[in-house]
């Protein structure tokens, strides 16, 4: 079972999601009927506005952590991402001066995977040599497990089987008196001078799932090391700009209830092809079962939408112009999930920080392509300036949420949880159609067709259901 603090943070990305899609539907409508339609891509540029905010929380976060645990003989922190890239780009391992940073301790880990030798698995050495497992964990692991206690003498060095320096007859020996000194000596028993020692660096615990993770998982993203620290958001920057703008574009076309639905249940679909594919990530055939139940489940959506609208000429055009934008949204979503889930679990990037950049590469790319091809007639009213405004903290809340889940387990259970705001999305649609606006904002019954809807939503809960338990 997860924490409590995984499980809130799901709950929570499931309830901000669902009021995000029905936010900016709404907002849709209500420009249309003051005859000043806007642009998906304006919505994508209020988007963005809200991941870049994530780079203020994550440095209030920084400081505030900063200052809590500074240590208090020499007030040496150590950093998170400038140590990892350090380490991963450019580090020497003979150097053990401490690394004074002006961001916050966090634990790391696997610092020293890039140094590794050609065909040296860590993962497979740790779990075989000191205890913490056979591999066969489930997704329901509590992510950051206590590891066993011969693994945490690898903190100090004293297990060279766990990541520690091994001790080479006749080479340096390291002894700690216990008290504040480091006496250097030779295996065959000559002392050295002593010097202070260092505070220990913090080994970071990995994150995420492992689940149906091998060798071959970690070799297949290795690539990512070459990456400098600061270039590698523009990977799921570049995806996090079409998926946004495919995904906003779609809500034009389709009803908010009908695009989460096909939405959520191809995002899966597709995760699980790409960690399979790209990741190198083993799924079991009772997983594959439940992704085939879903995919069902989307075409039988599919098929009760497209009824609804064969009376329609018009109406038919856009369902299938939504369609067309909704598959290729789940194309760049996938990708850009898989790329944060590699660049947080396996170059420990820190989450806020990511997604804030994200935002930032994105603005980037896209302020220059609104400026140049779009000429559409803003409107700065005191409702539209603060609806806007509750559009940006609602993403900026919903997007910390969503890189918090990746962080913790994986896309591919980001993606399975996903599933369960399709039904909070179709609520708050007929909530304000019905209760909210007397029939002109929302989403309507619609009978026979909506019965037909929600059956395919129980035949993807189902699959869920199979994949989960697999």
């Amino acid at each position: 079972m997860y924490p409590i603090s995984v499980i809130l943070t799901l709950v929570g990305m499931i309830t901000a999601g669902a009021a995000r899609i029905v936010v900016v539907k709404i907002y849709y409508q209500i420009e249309l009927e003051e005859s000043r339609p806007v642009t998906p891509l304006f919505v994508t540029l209020l988007y963005l506005v809200g991941q870049a905010l994530s780079l203020l929380v994550h440095f209030v976060c920084v400081r505030f952590d900063y200052s809590k645990r500074e240590r208090s003989d020499n007030g040496i922190g150590y950093d998170t991402i400038e140590m990892a890239a350090m380490k991963l780009d450019d580090d020497d391992d003979n150097n053990n001066e401490p690394f004074v940073a002006a961001v916050p301790p966090k634990a790391i880990e696997d610092e020293e995977q890039a140094d590794r030798p050609a065909g040296t698995d860590a993962t497979e050495e740790t779990d075989t040599e000191c205890g913490s497992g056979d591999g066969s964990d489930d997704e329901t692991d509590v992510p950051g497990d206590e590891e066993g206690s011969e693994c945490e003498r690898a903190e100090t060095g004293s297990d060279p089987r766990c990541g520690g320096s091994p001790l080479h007859a006749g080479g340096p020996v390291r002894v700690d008196p216990g008290d504040g000194l480091l006496l250097e000596g030779n295996s065959d028993g000559r002392r050295g001078h002593g010097k202070e020692r260092p505070p220990p660096r913090g080994r970071m615990r990995r994150r995420g799932s492992k689940t149906g993770l091998t060798s071959d998982s970690r070799e297949a993203v290795a690539w990512i090391h070459r990456i400098p620290w600061y270039l590698k958001p523009g990977i799921p920057g570049f995806f996090n700009l079409c998926n946004s703008a495919l995904r906003w574009a779609c809500l034009v076309y389709v009803a908010a209830s009908t695009a989460e639905i096909l939405i959520s249940g191809l995002e899966l679909v597709l995760s699980s092809f790409a960690a399979r594919v790209l990741r190198k990530r083993i799924i079991s055939r009772r997983r594959w079962i439940g992704v085939s139940v879903v995919t069902a489940g989307i075409v039988l959506v599919g098929f009760a939408k497209l009824e609804e609208t064969r009376d329609s000429d018009s109406e038919t055009h856009n369902f299938l112009v939504g369609n067309l934008l909704i598959v290729g949204q789940c194309v760049f979503s996938v990708l850009q999930d898989l790329s944060e889930e590699v660049f947080m679990q396996e170059a420990n990037f820190p989450a806020t920080l990511l997604l804030g950049m994200e935002g930032l590469f994105g603005l980037v790319f896209g302020l220059p392509i609104y400026a140049l091809f779009f000429d559409e007639e803003i409107s700065f009213t005191r409702f539209n300036i603060e609806y806007q405004i509750g559009l940006v903290v609602l993403v900026l809340l919903t997007g910390i949420l969503n890189i918090r889940t990746t962080e913790a387990t994986s896309s591919m259970t980001r993606n399975v949880w996903k599933q369960f705001r399709i039904m909070l999305v179709w609520i708050l649609g007929l909530l304000v159609y019905y209760l909210g606006s007397g029939g002109r904002l929302g989403e309507a019954w619609v009978f026979p067709d909506s019965l037909f809807v929600l059956g395919g939503f129980g035949v993807i809960l189902t699959g869920v259901f199979f994949y989960y338990s697999g």
